[in-house]
């Protein structure tokens, strides 16, 4: 299990990283603390004679610093560690780095430098927004056995392994997990086995109560990069993975995905993924939350406008588009639940990220509540409920136009970006008891004497409460 050695054959490859002895990772530990190499004021760090300044600048920016300073500003046995693990070379009286190192979630990561083109084995950077929004989707409770797939640098299972009993990281790169076991080694986490597996093919029989994973989902029609692209719609790793889970996913068990998928001719993505788990389908909620939103073109041709895609490799995805009948590219954060009794039907929800979004917004969708107060079907019920103020992330707006040179209110707009994007227009009665509402007045105390139509009330604030916007004291 942890500790356990990855196989001889992804140890003994040529890489610029050694996995070393014990003694220099701890060496190196040790130099990282006391730099302070954190992130905590990372990107305010003045360009002085400072370690952490001088770390930023070797691992971040990859310049190349004289040695007469590194050897000034780093401890010696620390450098010669970073050395003799082949984090960083000397020549010509300068130090370079060969890899990214950064802090991460308390952990320190490292991955391969940015670079256009190059080998297919490439260790992708964990600081990029769209892995930040994986990150902020895995929860942070305790569970039993936990796998990621596609695991490139290691990072977010190493993040999720404190919380874990034990967990897999698996990659078929062999680069990959090579940095995943550096990295391992790195911050001394021992309940994580790095392990090759093409998704599910290399784990026997395990099954697992948490399964994350961020793979590989550029849609392309030439030659795959396997840490980048996911056939011509994308899907390719996406759908292997879910259609796996009746197998590998325990009852009560629960996925987490970040990638991207299509609403095609033939259903909406949320839908189709339903049907990618086959004839167990209904023993599973899904909670699918969009990222972003493309229509083919508009994926398309910024690749083609940058020269990054040729012309024939544009029509070519085109057309592959156009065959699999695809009305709209969806990056999606997803929340995939085992459900432990089969007491009703299975729940599928889809919402539009907003600001506020993240894996606890997600989440929340699979609480499976018929009822967001177990009170709106009974509009006295409601009108003694206290709803809470609306946080910072909503906005009630009121838009005018010129009548009879006067400005005069037309409409009123409530907009929230938590805990999803939300857009209503408001009859001036509603939006008057929305700007009323403080915590302790009941819904009925600040509708007060509006005159409105009672199920329109009940059904606009059913809604409100439904989605998230407004919550009961």
């Amino acid at each position: 299990m942890a500790g356990e050695t990855p196989p001889s054959a992804i140890i003994e490859q040529a890489m610029t990283l050694h996995l070393g002895t014990e003694q220099q990772f701890e060496r190196v530990r040790a130099l990282l603390e006391d730099c302070e190499f954190d992130e905590v004021g990372l990107g305010d760090v003045p360009d002085a004679d400072d370690p952490k300044a001088l770390l930023a600048s070797l691992f971040l920016q990859a310049a190349a610093i004289p040695e007469e300073r590194v050897r000034e500003l780093l401890p010696a046995d620390g450098l010669h560690a970073l050395v003799d693990l082949g984090v960083l070379t000397s020549s010509e009286d300068e130090f370079r780095a060969e890899v990214l190192l950064y802090p991460l979630h308390g952990l320190h990561i490292v991955s391969d430098f940015p670079r256009e083109g190059g080998d297919d084995e490439f260790v992708f950077p964990a600081i990029s927004q769209q892995t930040h929004e994986y990150l902020a989707l895995l929860p942070s409770g305790p569970c039993e056995s936990l796998l990621e797939i596609g695991t490139g640098s290691g990072a977010a299972a190493l993040i999720s392994a404190k919380n874990s009993g034990a967990a897999w990281a698996t990659d078929v790169s062999r680069r990959c997990l090579h940095f995943a076991e550096f990295n391992r080694r790195l911050n001394a986490i021992d309940n994580v086995q790095i392990s090759e597996s093409d998704v599910y093919d290399g784990l026997g029989d395990e099954t697992f109560d948490r399964i994350i994973a961020h793979p590989p989902y550029v849609p392309w029609t030439g030659d795959q990069e396997i840490y980048r692209h996911g056939g011509p719609d994308g899907e390719f790793v996406v759908r292997r993975l879910v259609e796996g889970l009746p197998k590998r996913l325990r009852p009560g068990g629960r996925l987490y995905l970040a990638a991207m998928g299509s609403d095609t001719v033939d259903g909406e993505l949320e839908d189709r993924l339903r049907g990618m788990l086959g004839d167990r389908a209904d023993e599973f909620d899904i909670a699918l939350v969009e990222r972003e939103i493309m229509q083919p073109l508009e994926f398309i041709l910024p690749w083609a406008k940058g020269e990054k895609m040729s012309f024939e490799e544009a029509w070519s995805l085109h057309e592959a588009f156009r065959e699999k009948g695809i009305r709209r590219l969806v990056r999606f954060s997803l929340v995939l639940e085992r459900r432990t009794e089969l007491d009703g039907p299975a729940l599928t929800e889809r919402r539009k990220a907003g600001k506020g979004t993240a894996g606890p917004q997600i989440e929340s969708l699979l609480d499976r509540r018929d009822d967001a107060l177990g009170v709106l079907s009974d509009w006295d019920e409601l009108l003694a409920v206290r709803p809470k103020p609306l946080d910072d992330w909503t906005r009630l707006e009121t838009v005018a136009q010129v009548d009879d040179a006067e400005w005069r209110p037309v409409t009123h707009v409530l907009e929230s970006e938590s805990p999803f994007a939300f857009r209503t227009d408001c009859r001036p009665w509603a939006a008057a008891a929305l700007a009323r509402f403080d915590g302790n007045l009941t819904l009925g105390e600040a509708l007060g004497d509006e005159t409105y139509d009672e199920e329109e009330a009940q059904i606009f604030f059913g809604l409100l409460f439904q989605a998230g916007v407004l919550r009961a004291c």
